[in-house]
Protein backbone atom coordinates (compact mmCIF):
# COMPACT_ATOMS: atom_id res chain seq x y z
CA UNK A 1 0.00 0.00 0.00
CA UNK A 2 2.76 2.19 0.76
CA UNK A 3 4.58 1.62 -2.43
CA UNK A 4 1.29 2.42 -4.47
CA UNK A 5 0.83 5.78 -2.36
CA UNK A 6 4.43 6.51 -3.26
CA UNK A 7 3.87 5.82 -7.28
CA UNK A 8 0.71 8.04 -7.10
CA UNK A 9 1.82 10.99 -4.77
CA UNK A 10 5.64 11.46 -4.82
CA UNK A 11 5.32 14.48 -6.11
CA UNK A 12 3.09 16.12 -3.23
CA UNK A 13 4.94 14.46 -0.81
CA UNK A 14 8.44 16.19 -2.05
CA UNK A 15 6.80 19.02 -1.97
CA UNK A 16 5.47 18.81 1.44
CA UNK A 17 8.21 18.36 3.14
CA UNK A 18 11.20 20.93 2.01
CA UNK A 19 13.32 21.86 2.75
CA UNK A 20 12.95 18.50 4.26
CA UNK A 21 13.62 15.73 1.37
CA UNK A 22 11.73 12.53 1.31
CA UNK A 23 13.29 9.60 -0.39
CA UNK A 24 11.09 6.37 -1.59
CA UNK A 25 13.05 4.00 0.80
CA UNK A 26 12.05 6.50 3.71
CA UNK A 27 8.21 6.31 3.02
CA UNK A 28 7.61 2.84 2.24
CA UNK A 29 7.71 0.24 4.26
CA UNK A 30 10.00 -2.90 3.17
CA UNK A 31 9.06 -6.31 3.77
CA UNK A 32 10.43 -9.20 2.44
CA UNK A 33 7.71 -11.47 0.55
CA UNK A 34 9.16 -14.12 2.64
CA UNK A 35 9.01 -12.34 5.28
CA UNK A 36 5.19 -10.97 4.89
CA UNK A 37 3.94 -14.68 4.26
CA UNK A 38 5.70 -15.90 7.55
CA UNK A 39 4.17 -13.55 9.28
CA UNK A 40 0.88 -13.21 7.99
CA UNK A 41 0.16 -16.47 5.63
CA UNK A 42 -3.22 -17.67 6.16
CA UNK A 43 -4.60 -13.97 7.81
CA UNK A 44 -4.03 -12.08 4.53
CA UNK A 45 -6.77 -12.48 1.83
CA UNK A 46 -6.07 -10.84 -1.70
CA UNK A 47 -8.46 -7.77 -2.60
CA UNK A 48 -11.25 -9.44 -4.78
CA UNK A 49 -12.91 -7.97 -7.91
CA UNK A 50 -15.38 -5.89 -6.17
CA UNK A 51 -12.32 -4.45 -3.78
CA UNK A 52 -10.68 -3.76 -6.97
CA UNK A 53 -13.17 -1.96 -8.97
CA UNK A 54 -14.48 0.11 -5.53
CA UNK A 55 -10.65 1.39 -5.60
CA UNK A 56 -10.78 2.14 -9.09
CA UNK A 57 -13.62 4.13 -8.56
CA UNK A 58 -12.26 6.04 -5.56
CA UNK A 59 -9.10 7.21 -7.53
CA UNK A 60 -11.52 8.81 -10.40
CA UNK A 61 -14.26 10.08 -8.49
CA UNK A 62 -13.46 13.74 -7.76
CA UNK A 63 -12.94 14.81 -4.21
CA UNK A 64 -15.71 16.82 -3.39
CA UNK A 65 -18.99 16.90 -0.66
CA UNK A 66 -18.93 13.51 1.02
CA UNK A 67 -16.04 11.94 -1.37
CA UNK A 68 -13.76 14.88 0.21
CA UNK A 69 -12.59 12.59 3.03
CA UNK A 70 -11.00 10.45 0.51
CA UNK A 71 -8.80 12.41 -0.74
CA UNK A 72 -5.22 12.07 -0.11
CA UNK A 73 -3.08 14.28 2.35
CA UNK A 74 0.56 13.73 2.48
CA UNK A 75 1.69 13.87 6.08
CA UNK A 76 2.61 17.44 7.74
CA UNK A 77 6.57 17.58 8.85
CA UNK A 78 5.17 17.62 12.61
CA UNK A 79 3.53 14.69 12.03
CA UNK A 80 5.96 12.65 10.40
CA UNK A 81 8.13 14.44 13.03
CA UNK A 82 5.82 13.02 16.13
CA UNK A 83 5.47 9.50 14.39
CA UNK A 84 9.49 8.93 13.75
CA UNK A 85 9.97 10.17 18.03
CA UNK A 86 7.33 8.13 18.43
CA UNK A 87 8.37 5.04 16.85
CA UNK A 88 12.28 5.53 17.64
CA UNK A 89 11.09 5.61 20.95
CA UNK A 90 9.25 2.47 21.07
CA UNK A 91 12.21 0.87 19.64
CA UNK A 92 14.46 1.70 21.78
CA UNK A 93 12.69 1.16 24.78
CA UNK A 94 12.01 -2.13 23.25
CA UNK A 95 15.59 -2.97 23.11
CA UNK A 96 16.20 -2.34 26.74
CA UNK A 97 13.81 -4.47 27.30
CA UNK A 98 14.97 -7.55 25.15
CA UNK A 99 18.27 -6.58 26.97
CA UNK A 100 16.72 -7.04 30.43
CA UNK A 101 14.92 -10.30 29.43
CA UNK A 102 18.47 -11.69 28.27
CA UNK A 103 20.34 -10.89 30.95
CA UNK A 104 17.06 -12.09 33.65
CA UNK A 105 16.30 -9.27 35.13
CA UNK A 106 13.13 -8.58 33.54
CA UNK A 107 10.43 -7.22 35.69
CA UNK A 108 7.03 -6.20 34.36
CA UNK A 109 4.66 -4.35 36.36
CA UNK A 110 1.27 -5.86 36.37
CA UNK A 111 -0.70 -3.24 34.30
CA UNK A 112 -3.79 -3.41 32.19
CA UNK A 113 -2.17 -2.56 28.84
CA UNK A 114 -5.59 -0.70 27.50
CA UNK A 115 -5.95 1.70 30.54
CA UNK A 116 -2.33 1.74 32.11
CA UNK A 117 -3.34 1.50 35.76
CA UNK A 118 -2.33 -0.86 37.76
CA UNK A 119 -4.42 -4.30 37.47
CA UNK A 120 -7.14 -3.99 39.96
CA UNK A 121 -10.29 -6.29 40.88
CA UNK A 122 -14.04 -4.96 39.14
CA UNK A 123 -11.75 -2.02 37.34
CA UNK A 124 -12.00 -3.14 34.14
CA UNK A 125 -14.24 -5.90 32.29
CA UNK A 126 -11.64 -7.76 30.09
CA UNK A 127 -9.05 -8.15 33.10
CA UNK A 128 -11.91 -9.55 35.31
CA UNK A 129 -12.71 -11.85 32.55
CA UNK A 130 -8.90 -12.40 31.25
CA UNK A 131 -8.42 -13.65 35.15
CA UNK A 132 -11.59 -16.00 35.34
CA UNK A 133 -10.41 -17.92 32.40
CA UNK A 134 -6.56 -17.69 33.71
CA UNK A 135 -8.13 -19.13 36.79
CA UNK A 136 -10.29 -21.99 35.23
CA UNK A 137 -7.09 -22.91 33.02
CA UNK A 138 -4.94 -23.27 36.02
CA UNK A 139 -7.49 -25.52 38.41
CA UNK A 140 -7.02 -27.93 35.29
CA UNK A 141 -3.10 -28.08 35.68
CA UNK A 142 -1.03 -30.08 38.35
CA UNK A 143 -0.21 -27.81 41.24
CA UNK A 144 3.51 -28.19 40.66
CA UNK A 145 3.03 -27.12 37.21
CA UNK A 146 1.89 -23.50 38.08
CA UNK A 147 4.29 -20.74 38.92
CA UNK A 148 3.80 -20.13 42.45
CA UNK A 149 3.83 -16.01 42.10
CA UNK A 150 1.06 -16.50 39.30
CA UNK A 151 -0.89 -18.25 41.68
CA UNK A 152 -0.15 -15.66 44.34
CA UNK A 153 -1.22 -13.04 41.86
CA UNK A 154 -4.44 -15.00 40.86
CA UNK A 155 -5.53 -15.81 44.05
CA UNK A 156 -4.78 -11.88 45.48
CA UNK A 157 -7.02 -11.06 42.48
CA UNK A 158 -10.13 -12.95 44.15
CA UNK A 159 -9.25 -12.00 47.63
CA UNK A 160 -12.71 -11.15 47.86
CA UNK A 161 -15.27 -12.77 45.73
CA UNK A 162 -18.18 -10.94 46.81
CA UNK A 163 -16.55 -7.85 44.78
CA UNK A 164 -18.69 -7.20 41.21
CA UNK A 165 -16.65 -8.84 39.32
CA UNK A 166 -17.45 -8.78 35.63
CA UNK A 167 -17.99 -12.37 35.22
CA UNK A 168 -20.75 -12.74 37.39
CA UNK A 169 -22.88 -11.86 34.71
CA UNK A 170 -22.58 -15.18 33.43
CA UNK A 171 -23.45 -16.95 36.30
CA UNK A 172 -21.94 -20.65 34.45
CA UNK A 173 -18.64 -18.71 34.34
CA UNK A 174 -19.16 -17.48 37.73
CA UNK A 175 -19.29 -20.95 39.01
CA UNK A 176 -16.97 -22.73 37.15
CA UNK A 177 -14.55 -19.79 38.45
CA UNK A 178 -15.37 -20.26 41.75
CA UNK A 179 -15.09 -24.34 41.51
CA UNK A 180 -11.50 -23.13 40.05
CA UNK A 181 -10.57 -20.73 42.59
CA UNK A 182 -11.52 -23.00 45.69
CA UNK A 183 -9.27 -26.21 44.25
CA UNK A 184 -6.58 -23.45 43.71
CA UNK A 185 -6.89 -22.11 47.41
CA UNK A 186 -6.80 -25.83 48.68
CA UNK A 187 -3.53 -26.57 49.99
CA UNK A 188 -1.01 -28.80 48.11
CA UNK A 189 -1.04 -32.73 49.08
CA UNK A 190 2.48 -33.73 49.76
CA UNK A 191 3.44 -37.20 47.84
Amino acid sequence: MTRIAWNLKKDELAASHQPMTVSKRQFVYNLSRASYRKEWNGKYREPGFGARILSFLMRILPKVGPLKALAFKPPTTQTLNLFETSFNRTVEEYRVLLAQENAGRLVLEDRDFDTGLPTRPTEYRLADNAYAKLVRALARKDRDEIDPEMLRNVLEFYRDPKLPYATRQDRKKWEETLAALEKLRAPAIAN
